[in-house]
């Protein structure tokens, strides 16, 4: 069964698609670039022991009690959130995509975006800036993206998004070198009736000491 906000809230989870299992998806854009998760595309999410000390593994197995958003290097993927699917929602972990929430009219069901670019993210770059940095071509690469997806989704306006320089900013606090950070970032959304709140969480070990553990848990966005 899903997870809740309180064990968000308290323990760090990574996120794994179990080995075998399919997403139903229809390709969009000029080079397929958009990745489109069918509406009643469903899952079942499940925690198990996660191969990195610390940490538990969120699972993504078939079932219905789960919507999941996958990751794709340089492209984009969406998902509709609706109100008569599952109330649990997560996407693949994060370490420099963004994520943005989209609200359609008039029926207010929510489109989330995982996109991703991969642009000035060689090793030797990340480790002499800070954990939350990334390049202005990758920020211009993933907003392209975005423009590229919305128009499959006409009656919907952007209503919140989540960037690496936000969801690790935290992380900055800790330590002035991404060499010194090993962690990810994991977000997950839950819903109440009408209303979806989503969450994010920092994970890892900074400084090479320590274990991996949770760092930060924040509730970034409530609604429609």
């Amino acid at each position: 069964m899903p997870i809740t906000i309180n064990d968000f809230q308290n323990t760090c989870y990574d996120v794994a698609l179990a080995n075998g299992v399919q997403v139903s998806e229809q390709l969009y854009g000029t080079n397929n670039e958009h990745h489109f998760v069918k509406n009643g595309s469903t899952f079942r999410s499940h925690v198990v022991a996660s191969p990195y000390p610390g940490l538990r593994r969120i699972e993504i197995i078939a079932g219905n009690d789960t919507v999941f958003l996958p990751y794709y290097q340089d492209q984009i993927a969406s998902v509709r959130l609706t109100n008569a699917g599952p109330d649990f929602f997560i996407t693949a972990n994060m370490s420099g995509c963004a994520l943005f929430i989209g609200r359609e009219s008039p029926t207010n069901h929510l489109v989330v975006f995982h996109a991703n670019s991969q642009i000035g993210s060689d090793k030797a770059t990340m480790d002499a800036h800070a954990p939350s940095h990334q390049s202005m071509q990758a920020l211009g690469a993933i907003d392209t993206l975005v423009a590229t997806a919305k128009p499959n989704f006409p009656a919907m306006r952007l209503v919140c998004s989540l960037t690496k320089p936000t969801y690790l900013a935290n992380v900055d606090q800790l330590t002035n070198s991404g060499g010194n950070f090993l962690g990810g970032t994991t977000i997950a959304g839950w819903r109440t009736g009408t209303t979806w709140e989503f969450w994010y969480q920092n994970w890892g070990q900074v400084n090479g000491t320590g274990g991996v553990r949770l760092l930060k848990a924040r509730k970034f966005y409530e609604g429609p």
